[in-house]
């Protein structure tokens, strides 16, 4: 079978073990001093967070969340089946249990959950294809389940396969923002008929990083082609993204928790797709937000359901193209730079909707 050109074009490596310790700032302090070292906080409310170990974002807000009353469980998706359990029983009404990390909470107490880095495909991987699938199918009621009680949920588990870029892109549309000529599809002919002989921009579908064994993770990252350059045969294996190329435009990532909205450029950014230059390979500042951009923002925001993320923007003159969002959505290589005080505001937001 051949390779999709895209997978064969694009394609890195990174190694998710290589200098990733475990900062978790309140499992080390319970660790360390106890679990009735908490009792200094005036904690009264309760989260749930599935993540990753590699999580710069959470790593930071944990000190923050505890002295804003917010207690929190850290659950990380490579140590889930040893350091984390539950328990539910089934009657007139669902109750349970969650331990994790010398911690035991009732399920009815949990104010909210939210599923950041985390999906069924980040859970540990044995050398076995049915006792992978048995495992995920098991764990995906649980995370399902969640999903269905009465509790906030700050950003749903795989929220990214229920909003699909496709569906982005044409809420954007809705709401008044310009966006590129859009094609989808897996067959060369079609992309010829409907861009000519140009070159266009190649995306994936889903999410750049595909974990295709246990914390190895493949980028494949966008890309400006000719299509004559590839053999049909490299199109039909998977269907790609393809759009006109946005030159000369300034690149505006949003990054937003509920109406708390902030704006960062991207500065002398080298390469058709940023990820290539690195996070530190490039400068950023502060973006101040037009009131007219900031609405529509606010109107895409409202309708895609969404109450955390990041989205993508290029701005060519008087024109505000929509590129995508991240549903996950991650923030303080930005602020670090920036010195906006986004972290600060993601606590402001959890502390009103917890």
């Amino acid at each position: 079978m051949e390779k999709p050109f895209l997978l064969d074009l694009t394609s890195t490596e990174e190694n998710l073990k290589n200098d990733i310790k475990d900062i978790d700032y309140r499992k080390n302090r319970v660790n360390i001093l106890g679990i009735n070292s908490l009792n200094k906080y005036r904690l009264n409310k309760k989260i749930l967070i599935f993540t990753r170990i590699d999580d710069p974002e959470i790593d930071y807000l944990g000190k923050f969340l505890l002295e804003a009353g917010i207690d929190y469980l850290r659950i990380n998706a490579e140590s889930i089946f040893t350091e984390f359990s539950y328990s539910i029983e089934v009657n007139d009404k669902l109750t349970g249990k969650i331990n994790c990390n010398s911690t035991c909470w009732n399920i009815e107490d949990i104010d909210a959950v939210w599923f950041r880095h985390f999906s069924l495909d980040t859970i540990p991987k044995s050398n076995s294809n049915v006792d992978n699938m048995y495992v995920r199918e098991q764990w995906g009621i649980f995370f399902a389940l969640l999903s269905n009680l009465d509790i906030r949920i700050i950003s749903g588990f795989e929220a990214e396969k229920q909003f699909i870029k496709p569906l982005q892109i044409k809420l954007a549309k809705d709401v008044g923002f310009e966006v590129p000529n859009t094609l989808i599809t897996n067959n060369k002919d079609e992309v010829k008929k409907y861009f000519g002989d140009i070159s266009v921009f190649a995306k994936v579908l889903m999410h750049h990083n595909i974990e295709y064994k246990p914390n190895v993770l493949k980028h494949v990252y966008g890309r400006i082609i000719n299509t004559d350059d590839y053999p049909k045969e490299t199109f039909k294996i998977a269907p790609t993204i393809f759009q006109n190329l946005i030159e000369n435009g300034k690149e505006i990532r949003v990054t937003f928790f509920g109406k708390y909205i902030f704006g960062t450029e991207y500065k002398n950014v080298e390469h058709t797709d940023w990820h290539d230059q690195g996070i530190y390979g490039f400068n950023m500042k502060e973006y101040i937000i037009p009131s007219k951009l900031k609405k529509k923002l606010e109107r895409f925001i409202d309708k895609s359901g969404l109450y955390v993320g990041t989205i993508d923007l290029i701005l060519v003159d008087n024109n505000c193209y929509f590129l995508e969002v991240n549903v996950n959505g991650d923030w303080r290589w930005l602020e670090v730079q920036t010195k906006q005080k986004i972290s600060q505001k993601c606590i402001d937001f959890l502390k009103e909707v917890v």
